[in-house]
């Protein structure tokens, strides 16, 4: 052939093919010669992407059998942590450990302590069980919700099986990070797509949609869960085939609608069986039904029984989303034109526009390196189940001189038949085969040809034609074809994006403008079952397979605006009518509409409003008037006002005004209605009426402490009686009642009280001063007040001090609110207590201090001490050094006789040193001749102010002589403090 034939690489991308046929029948008539043979029953699925990675082949139903063995102390634990704390030999094939960390860790749900690994998860307890009961077992609490009965912690994972085994646990769960609930990666197509700015605002979710995936399999499921990519409640109605394509779209779904439900049914062995699960789908209650799925013997020129089901579900108010396909680039379709005399169909006659014509090049031409294989798929514009016309299909090696068939599909089509061809050609060889694809005319009557190429083939661009390269059910009427754009440029077409028109032929000659729309592919996934194209940090998703859940997703997201009052048709009209024209423009056959663009869409559609309001003032003396705001969003067309939430509607207008005659405690109800819904706001005492009393302290902000003082002072006028009850609130809740209290005199009135040390902390509290005599005479305080445990803060030592010892060594400290009359001090060496001082009186005025007169000589010496001050009555009442002090010995220098002297016999010998630090009141001092003391003076006095001396009157006529005499000097309390002359000196002669 001309070796001057341009070819490019065709891979299989993740949009999935099936090919079915049906038996028994022979190799020459189902057209798979080769390496094949015969065969009875033909069910292979091709599938692959651009890096198709081997997918794990799981065992069917290994989940399930695993999951229906838990035992009931078992099932209050998460997945992920039976199968850590599992033996490996129980350990479900369907979870892969390395990942389940990996996907804990990325979620800080695992970390290591010494030796242990510990889990963060929170625990429930069963009502009338305190959660304290857990307090022993745990690591850490990390907070702690008694009124719902449960605590986050982190726990040991060793003991995990055995909490959850104590009597009153009544589940245990892993945390999850603020993190928006879309797991270890999300699609860069949310951003592209402007879905992220759909779910901006917290609503729309999916919430109340439900999106089912038809694909090949949903097997590492899972893995996904573990890692948050999906949620852990998919239905899943089949998964019998191995594979996680599926696995891959229902992720991509579950980043762009996080709330939608998710159901998955797998591709099934044929059509009707795909079809049936479609169906299936739709009765889980599915109202969104994506695939990526084609069947190779799908009617190329009606509809066939995948796409009648399609069209029957979109009219019964399903959305049903489909891959456009990838065979842009493996294509051709034209008339059937003779070449020259022969038979033999002239491909080179309907070229692509941008490609020229090769008439010396007249077929369809592919290389297929070892290793790969080619299929390849004829259809004809005859009815299906009705052709007359006969066309063949062959496969010619061009690599040899001989031009062998490789295969060929022969069928005869007399007139009931289906217009339908196909080969296969996969080289098991050591060397690069060229492929000619051949169509002859047996017999009949000039029609359309229909050529598909699908593998993992090279195919040369000679003759291809990217138009009307869709088929199948996302041509369906019903169905909204998707092709693909990358993320890394997004306004510009994949190159094997399939294009429309496609041309039909039956029930009637029509032309559909296909694909319908546009999304992204080349999208992050996590990977699970190690499905997608590793790019060396990232698994992505290529082909309309990606692009498909991704208008899928959008669809849910815009659904759950309003799931009841919006429609298919409704969503259907929204993507496509605001999409971003790409291309030519208005709609064309290779973006359709354009690109998604969901938040455009979004604003299309009608959205039920958001009750809110404003009230001023919301306290004050009746009769009190009070003006309401209207801050609803969502354009409501009507206001209903219930101004004392007594079922009685007061107001209708938008902003309004109410008065309160008598004194109380009003909660507020407003709803708001437009055409897509309605909302209302209630706010439970929101309007408080009172008379005659106002709270003046503690009125919020303040803060006290236990142990102190709680002034509390309000005025008063009118006839309120002679004495209030004052009530303390905690949370809104009722904590303590001071009853008759005297309510003071000339308008005003206080009372304190002494905070009990057992009254709990708080930042949540608030008094009522309430009329005795008149109940309905009454304030609150309008903010809350703080009871706190009194604080301690160490002053000194605080960090960077130096300490001899001999020395005083002085600590002081200052305090908020009332520590008690007495600390204890640990004076601390590293972490160890070297030594504590209990019962020193704290102090007063908010001052303390103790001073330790003199360290011990025993003191260990070093850098690492500090001190903590500690309250005896209040534990947590406690503070340290914020920097480390230091301890040293005192020290004593020699300076005479240092070195160099000469003193003769019968003269004086005068001594003397200087010292640091307190090394006591004697020393005792050595006389040295070598290295052996001659003689000792003991308990000579040390001096004063850092020096001291000594003389002997006349050095003894019987020491002996020599240069080789040195003194020492050495405190008699602390032996380490110790000095010696740096050199010799000589005693001589008279």
């Amino acid at each position: 052939m001309n070796q001057t034939i341009k070819r490019v690489t065709h891979i299989v991308l993740c949009g999935l093919v099936l090919l079915v046929m049906t038996g028994p029948v022979g190799a020459e008539e189902n057209g798979l010669l080769g390496t094949t043979g015969s065969v009875e029953r033909i069910s292979t699925v091709y599938s692959g992407g651009m890096a198709n990675g081997i997918h794990s082949a799981l065992p069917l139903n290994d989940f399930d059998a695993w999951k229906k063995n838990l035992t009931a102390d078992e099932k209050k634990l998460p997945s992920a942590i039976l199968v850590l704390t599992s033996p490996p030999d129980k350990v479900p094939k369907g979870f892969d450990i390395q990942k389940v960390k990996k996907g804990m860790n990325t979620q800080n749900q695992l970390r290591k302590k010494g030796e242990s690994d510990l889990v963060h998860v929170y625990i429930q307890v069963e009502p009338g069980y305190s959660t304290s009961m857990l307090d022993p077992v745990v690591t850490e609490v990390v907070a702690r919700d008694e009124a719902h009965h449960r605590i986050a912690a982190w726990i040991d994972l060793s003991k995990s099986r055995g909490i959850s085994k104590m009597k009153g646990v009544q589940l245990i769960t892993l945390v999850s990070p603020p993190r928006s609930s879309t797991g270890s990666v999300t699609t860069e197509g949310d951003a592209i797509l402007h879905s992220d700015l759909v779910r901006g605002g917290g609503s729309p979710t999916g919430e109340g949609i439900k999106v089912g995936v038809i694909s090949d399999g949903i097997n590492s499921l899972a893995d996904a869960v573990v890692t948050g990519d999906l949620p852990a409640d998919v239905q899943v109605l089949s998964d019998d085939y191995i594979g996680d394509e599926g696995t891959a779209l229902s992720e991509i779904i579950h980043d762009i609608a996080p709330n939608a439900s998710l159901a998955f049914a797998d591709w099934a062995d044929d059509e009707i069986s795909f079809a049936q699960h479609m169906q299936d789908l739709a009765d889980a209650g599915c109202d969104v039904i994506v695939d990526d799925i084609i069947y190779f013997s799908e009617p190329a020129f009606e509809d066939g029984v995948i796409a009648e089901k399609a069209d029957e579900l979109y009219a019964s108010n399903v959305l049903m989303v489909s891959s456009a396909g990838n065979e842009a680039y493996g294509h051709s379709i034209g008339p059937y034109t003779p070449l020259e005399e022969t038979t033999w169909h002239d491909f080179s006659s309907v070229g692509d526009a941008s490609i020229a014509p090769t008439p010396d090049n007249p077929y369809l031409y592919a290389k297929v390196e070892p290793g790969q294989y080619l299929i390849a798929v004829l259809q004809w514009d005859d009815k299906w189940g009705d052709s007359g016309n006969d066309y063949d299909l062959y496969l010619v090696n061009l690599s040899n001189e001989e031009e062998e068939f490789l295969d060929y599909s022969i069928n005869a089509q007399t007139g009931f038949q289906n217009p339908f061809e196909i080969t296969y050609f996969g080289n098991d060889g050591n060397e690069p085969v060229d492929v000619g694809i051949l169509v002859d005319k047996w017999n009949g009557d000039v029609k359309t040809l229909d050529v598909y190429l699908f593998g993992t083939y090279d195919i040369y661009t000679n003759n291809l034609v990217p138009a009307s390269s869709i088929y199948g059910h996302a041509c369906s009427e019903g169905t909204m074809g998707v092709g693909a754009v990358p993320v890394s440029d997004p306004d510009t077409i994949e190159w094997y994006s399939s294009h429309g028109p496609r041309p039909i032929s039956y029930p009637s000659v029509e032309t559909r403008e296909k694909p319908d729309i546009t999304a992204t592919d080349g999208v992050l996934i996590s990977g699970a079952g190690d499905f997608g194209y590793w790019d060396g940090s990232n698994y992505r998703f290529y082909g309309t397979s990606a692009a498909a859940p991704h208008v899928a997703g959008i669809g849910a997201l815009l659904w759950s605006i309003d799931p009841t009052g919006l429609s298919a048709s409704r969503i259907r009209e929204a993507m496509t009518s605001t999409a971003d024209d790409l291309g030519a423009a208005g709609y064309d056959f290779v973006y359709g509409y354009g690109r998604v663009n969901a938040s455009a869409a979004y604003q299309t559609l009608p959205q039920p409003p958001t009750a809110d309001f404003l009230a001023t003032p919301t306290s004050g003396t009746a009769p009190l008037q009070v003006f309401f705001t209207d801050q609803s969003t969502g354009s409501p067309a009507s206001w209903a006002w219930d101004f004392d939430n007594d079922g009685i509607t007061d107001n209708t207008t938008r902003n309004a005004s109410f008065t309160y005659q008598t004194p109380g405690s009003f909660t507020v109800n407003l709803t708001v209605t437009n055409t897509a819904g309605s909302d209302s706001e209630v706010r439970t005492g929101y309007i408080i009426a009172s008379e005659g009393i106002t709270v003046v302290a503690p009125n919020g902000g303040e803060t006290f402490y236990l142990g102190g003082l709680l002034p509390m002072k309000w005025t008063y006028t009118n006839s309120t009686g002679s004495s209030v009850n004052i009530e303390v609130f905690r949370n809104g809740t009722l904590f303590r009642v001071i009853p008759s209290v005297p309510i003071g005199s000339g308008g005003s009135g206080s009372y304190n009280v002494t905070i009990p040390s057992s009254t709990p902390p708080g930042t949540d509290y608030t008094i009522r001063v309430v009329s005795a005599s008149t109940p309905s005479y009454f304030d609150t305080s309008d903010g809350s007040f703080s009871i706190s445990v009194p604080t301690i803060t160490v002053m000194a030592p605080d960090g960077g001090e130096h300490f001899t010892l001999g020395n005083p060594l002085p600590f002081s400290w200052t305090f908020t609110g009332n520590p008690g009359p007495t600390v204890n001090i640990d004076v601390l060496r590293g972490p160890a207590i070297l030594k504590t001082l209990v019962g020193i009186p704290a102090g007063s005025g908010g001052f303390g201090s103790y001073t330790i007169s003199t360290i011990p000589y025993n003191t260990p010496l070093g850098g690492n001490f500090t001190i903590r001050v500690t309250s005896t009555t209040y534990v947590s009442c406690t503070d340290a050094s914020n920097g480390e002090f230091s301890i040293s010995g005192p020290t004593i220098t020699v300076q005479a006789p240092d070195g160099g002297e000469v003193y003769p016999l019968g003269s004086p010998l005068l001594m003397n040193w200087t010292y640091t630090g307190n090394p006591g009141p004697t020393v005792n001092i050595d006389v040295l001749k070598g290295n052996i003391v001659l003689k000792t003076l003991p308990n000579v006095p040390i001096g004063s102010g850092g020096s001291g001396s000594f003389m002997v009157p006349a050095i003894p006529s019987y020491t002996p002589l020599g240069g080789d005499y040195t003194i020492r000097v050495t405190s008699t309390n602390y032996g380490p403090c110790t000095d010696t002359s740096n050199g010799n000196f000589t005693i001589s002669a008279a």
